[in-house]
């Protein structure tokens, strides 16, 4: 198992959801809360984008109250300001408090005043709705706060460690604990509770948090959910996560999608049938993506005569950092820019294949059908040895 460190991270707090999901009608919510650390100011809860404020409330003596309609029962970003601090809280129908603690808030940017600068709250109790129930002792009972804790202290002692190596068994030891614990506490919650909300978005946060989640066992329980399908929002979110993880599997075929060149011509993955196809997620500003490219040169150097073709497809919005990034690193291979649906939205491949880190490696056969998928690249460089060496 690979240190997440070492790769980069298209959404860690704010994860838009690969699809805005429904629930039929409104209902009324009441929201009161407190805050420790924290005495004025005023509180929002955001739209799915972000950019919009379905409500908000002012913060009094470090006090707020909200009473809206709402047209989904989930798990809500919320926003405070001044300060630009972040947390998440669900809203489901009726009345349920929360309280949100700033202390171990972690801060991003150059200051609290600063224009960029925004802080993450993790320290958020609440009571008084049924998934947020469940969540907090799934939480409680999997430890997933001290993993977290223990997690970051072992990848601070690796940053300033002169041997990094040292600290990765360390790291994957806990990982896997952690994920075990989830898996266990998962296979008794879904024998006895299969009939509530909450179950959907516990096996999806299992999901985004398994360095390797146990997709067997996510599919199982999947299909012991006995909820109203069309009534749930989460249902819908793991349903299209489990399809995801299909299109990545060994077997599947690659659609033949339009992306565009750095001529501007579109290109089709349909002309590259009858070779083996690498495709290279990667971005500008992807640090561990751009130190992976020399390696890539030489397979490609080596492999391209006999049958290999490597695809760059860049997770980049701007064009420009695209281009900067092209100019300076003269990969001789084929590249492309993911297309964005929209502002908010993730790349259109990525999002089909469900990538959230970044490098990833996508090996297809001769005929498109996925091979492998990995944040791995010496898993890929392997697979392609094997493939093609074989031959000679």
């Amino acid at each position: 198992m690979r240190p997440l460190i070492t790769h980069c991270i298209y959404c860690i707090f704010l994860l838009v959801p690969l699809s805005m999901g429904a629930q039929s009608g409104t209902f009324y919510a009441e929201i009161s809360g407190r805050f420790t650390g924290l005495d004025s100011g005023t509180v929002q809860v955001l739209s799915e984008d972000a950019d919009d404020t379905l409500c908000q409330s002012v913060i009094l003596a470090g006090h707020f109250n909200i009473q809206h309609q709402f047209a989904t029962a989930k798990q809500y970003l919320w926003r405070i300001t001044p300060g630009n601090w972040h947390f998440k809280a669900f809203v489901e129908p009726g009345k349920s408090t929360l309280h949100i603690d700033t202390t171990d808030a972690k801060r991003y940017g150059k200051g609290v005043n600063a224009p960029n600068s925004w802080a993450l709250i993790w320290q958020v109790e609440q009571s008084g709705t049924p998934m947020a129930t469940d969540y907090s002792r799934y939480l409680q009972q999997t430890r997933q706060q001290l993993f977290r804790k223990q997690l970051q202290q072992a990848m601070a002692q690796q940053d300033i460690a002169v041997n990094k190596k040292s600290y990765t068994p360390l790291i994957d030891s806990l990982q896997k604990e952690a994920q075990q614990t989830q898996l266990l506490w998962l296979e008794q919650f879904m024998t006895t509770n299969p009939d509530v909300q909450s179950a959907s978005f516990i096996i999806l946060q299992y999901i985004m948090q398994a360095n390797q989640p146990d997709w067997a066992a996510c599919n199982r329980w999947f299909h012991q959910i006995k909820v109203d399908e069309t009534q749930t929002y989460y249902y819908q979110q793991l349903k299209e996560n489990l399809l995801v993880h299909y299109n990545q599997s060994a077997g599947t075929m690659m659609p033949d999608v339009r992306l565009r060149q750095a001529n501007h011509q579109p290109f089709s993955f349909n002309s590259l049938q009858g070779k083996y196809v690498l495709l290279d997620f990667w971005a500008s500003w992807c640090g561990p993506c751009r130190k992976e490219i020399p390696a890539w040169k030489k397979i490609y150097e080596k492999y391209r005569g006999k049958g290999l073709e490597i695809v760059g497809v860049s997770g980049d919005r701007y064009d420009k950092d695209w281009r900067k990034a092209l100019a300076k690193e003269k990969m001789p291979w084929i590249q492309l820019i993911d297309s964005f649906p929209s502002k908010n939205q993730s790349a259109m491949l990525s999002d089909y294949f469900g990538i959230r880190l970044i490098p990833h490696y996508i090996l297809l056969d001769k005929i498109g059908k996925v091979l492998l998928s990995t944040d791995d690249p010496s898993l890929i460089r392997q697979k392609i040895t094997q493939l093609i060496d074989k031959k000679d």
